[in-house]
């Protein structure tokens, strides 16, 4: 995601400041969860596509906007509390975003405590942060945010004092955090999300507070301290679970880490099952591998597909959505918002859907390919041997929706 959709997510985030009106999230009070399908979020999870944060450190590197807060009355802060429990959270791939509701009232409305967490690539999100000054003195470019709406999206009361100690990493949907001394000054917000003190504005003190707990995507249903536990890929619980992606992946391909993790055990399928992330569920699933290099199939009534058919590694599969299976090449396949295998022989997906929904005959090579067309390699994260589609050569990337 551009910087542009970056701000003008964080100014759509300002405008929801109405009685009842929280943070825009997929998650629910009693998990404190946020959207994966997010994706993804996890899933996901968490969504909205990642922002480049080299180039954000560079637009964030200096510290002239350093917020003059000296005119601001201060004398008659209004003094408020938190509730026990984070209620809402939410998370796109720049930010994740922790509410929690404030009482008493703020000017007659039910109003959210924000607590931000911009990913910037010169910040650290663990450690001790002074409010106020320095990055984080100015709502247009904070790494670490305290905030509570206004009744439009051009007002806010923006954290200029307090202290806050982080233990976790925010972005892994845990938070353990404490805050101390915290006061909130309204200001104007602009473009940029740049913010401006109002001279003598109302003001805001918080009491002390702290925060611990993990908090997982919107419809997880296994135990909440299971999720992201780093020990279990819980498979089948509702959401994606990230200690679930730890697959192996080609050798020398650029997108796979230099150490790859080892797999993590997996709590909730059969011992012949895998655990692989489905799109259309919204969770990991437990599914039955083949081998299609080997021809080893799949029970009656499945299809082999291949890894880097929409899935990681060769898995059976009878989802319509999935597949076409009496779809030959050169015909087209029916319109879904997955990517589709076609031309099903023996139990075996032969074909790919490839450019125009199309579908087009397996390769391994541009020699097994007719003049004119090369061999596309969809995937080439996924182990060896990689299977392929022959298409032209100006054939874009075949898009699977996830």
């Amino acid at each position: 995601m551009t910087r542009l959709a970056v701000i003008l997510s964080a100014l759509a985030l300002l405008t929801s400041a109405c009685s009842d009106d929280n943070t825009q999230s997929n998650n629910t009070a009693d998990t404190g969860a946020a959207d994966v399908s997010d994706t993804a979020d996890t899933a996901e999870p968490s969504d909205t596509g990642a922002t480049d944060a080299t180039d954000t450190a560079e637009d964030t590197s200096d510290d002239a906007d350093d917020a003059d807060t000296s005119d601001v009355g201060k004398d008659d802060c209004l003094q408020v509390e938190l509730a026990q429990t984070v209620g809402e959270v939410y998370e796109d791939g720049v930010s994740v975003e922790y509410s929690v509701q404030a009482s008493p009232q703020i000017e007659g409305e039910t109003r959210q405590l924000s607590i931000l967490f911009e990913r910037y690539g010169n910040a650290t999100y663990t450690g001790t942060f002074e409010l106020g000054p320095g990055r984080d003195s100015n709502f247009g470019n904070c790494a670490h945010c305290l905030y509570i709406r206004g009744d439009v999206r051009e007002r806010a009361f923006f954290a200029d004092r307090g202290t806050l100690v982080s233990n976790a990493d925010p972005f892994q949907r845990t938070l353990d955090v404490s805050v101390t001394d915290l006061r909130l000054v309204e200001v104007e917000v602009g473009e940029g999300r740049y913010s401006t003190p109002v001279p003598g504005g109302v003001c805001i003190e918080v009491a002390d507070f702290s925060f611990k707990g993990t908090f997982p995507p919107s419809g997880w249903t296994c135990p909440v301290q299971s999720y992201r536990d780093g020990e279990y890929c819980n498979c089948e619980c509702g959401a994606f679970d990230p200690d679930c992606n730890r697959q192996p992946c080609s050798d020398g391909s650029l997108s796979c880490p230099d150490e790859q993790p080892e797999p993590l055990p997996v709590l909730g399928c059969q011992q012949d099952e895998i655990c692989e992330g489905d799109a259309l569920a919204g969770e990991h699933r437990c599914m039955s591998e083949c081998d299609f290099d080997a021809r080893q199939g799949c029970a009656d009534g499945y299809t082999c597909m291949f890894a880097g058919g929409g899935y990681t590694r060769d898995i059976c599969s009878n989802d319509p959505l999935r597949l076409a299976p009496d779809v030959r090449p050169g015909e087209s396949c029916p319109d879904t918002p997955f990517q589709k295998l076609c031309n099903v022989v023996d139990g075996f997906a032969e074909g790919y859907c490839g450019c125009n929904d199309v579908c087009r005959p397996l390769c391994a090579t541009d020699a097994d390919c007719d003049s004119g067309q090369i061999c596309i390699i969809p995937d080439t994260t996924v182990p060896e041997p990689h299977v392929g589609f022959c298409d032209i050569p100006s054939c874009p990337d075949p898009d699977d929706g996830e």
